[in-house]
């Protein structure tokens, strides 16, 4: 049987991708922390692993929050390299367990660019993508299922990023 979270990558893409995925995940949140003035909080890893090492078991691998942070309770990083311009997607499953586990996302948009912005999604905010929104097949996302969000639709603030 193929492991689905595969999708169309090869294992050992695959783990090339996790590893980078979330090195940049905790680059964000200390850039996140640090633009928000709010670096004085502890945070620490609220999901199974993220070491970005490959975990064998598809059965121990979760969509729960990747961190706990004071103040904020879960949060979930999401971002898209390019800065999305009219779109961006988020996967129906990481939506669904933030709903259920009233986790925030904070939603980072060109993290690879000269000028991300990120904004930070409530769980009612959640709420209202999957009841608004169009629910397609994202080929960016493995061709899982997703929302596909106007840009405009939320308030983006600048992000610093910092090492």
């Amino acid at each position: 049987m193929t492991d689905k979270r595969f999708d169309r990558r090869t294992k050992d893409q695959f783990k090339k991708d996790i590893r980078k995925s979330t090195k940049e995940q905790s680059a964000i949140l200390r850039s996140w922390l640090f633009s928000s003035n709010q670096q004085h909080l502890i945070a620490w890893d609220h999901g199974v692993d993220n070491s970005g090492e490959f975990i064998n078991s598809a059965n121990s691998v979760t969509c729960d929050p990747d961190y706990e942070i004071e103040k904020y309770g879960l949060v979930e990083v999401q971002y898209s390299n390019p800065m999305c311009i009219k779109y961006f997607h988020i996967k129906k499953n990481k939506l669904l367990t933030c709903v259920v586990q009233d986790a925030n996302i904070l939603m980072v948009n060109g993290w690879s660019s000269d000028h991300p912005k990120y904004t930070l999604l409530t769980p009612g905010q959640c709420k209202v993508i999957l009841a608004r929104f169009e629910l397609v097949n994202w080929y960016g996302g493995g061709s899982k299922a997703a929302y596909r969000v106007p840009t405009h639709f939320f308030e983006w603030k600048e992000l610093k990023k910092c090492q």
